[in-house]
């Protein structure tokens, strides 16, 4: 949330996040760039390839679960049309359902170019949004330091030197081999 506090203060020219990080950039009582954002999807990369795109969250169940019932029961109910569409239209919470992006009322308070870009990223783009590692966290928490190190305006050649070293040490203890 660092970054978005930085962009909605307006000192930073822009930043990428999840798309539901509009909320706050948007809220009156919290941010001085409101109605001066403009959002869209990443660009293709050098192989013709869109970026990762994550519009919504989603709702899994353990199969382990001693609960399972109840557990499917709520899925279906947090998920079921009228309920994403009352969130989304109401509360801005960007929600799985193609036919609530399809109706104009569904789209509440959701900016038309992010809701634009949701559309048109959800049909191209990459779901793969986290580094493609089974340790995700602590790889991110090691590129993570390398961000905060150069908005502290730190040795950014040593901090991103450290997070790759030790990127490669949490892969190489981590993934299968």
């Amino acid at each position: 949330y660092e970054a978005s506090s930085i962009f909605s203060q307006g000192k930073a020219a822009m930043y990428t996040e999840f798309n539901s990080i509009w909320v706050p950039v948007e809220d009156p009582q919290k941010s001085k760039v409101i109605g001066k954002v403009g959002y869209t999807m990443f660009p293709r990369g050098p192989k013709g390839n869109y970026g990762s795109t994550v519009a919504v969250w989603g709702l899994g169940m353990p199969k382990t679960s001693k609960n399972q019932k109840a557990a499917w029961l709520f899925m279906q109910w947090a998920t079921n049309k009228d309920q994403v569409f009352k969130v989304q239209s109401d509360k801005g919470v960007l929600g799985p359902r193609e036919s609530v992006w399809k109706d104009p009322k569904g789209k509440g308070k959701v900016p038309a170019d992010l809701a634009e870009s949701l559309t048109q990223s959800s049909k191209v783009g990459s779901p793969l949004w986290n580094p493609p590692v089974i340790a995700v966290a602590e790889v991110r928490d090691a590129v993570g330091a390398a961000i905060v190190t150069a908005i502290q305006g730190g040795d950014v050649r040593a901090a991103v030197n450290k997070a790759a070293a030790d990127t490669k040490r949490i892969m190489a203890e981590t993934e299968k081999k």
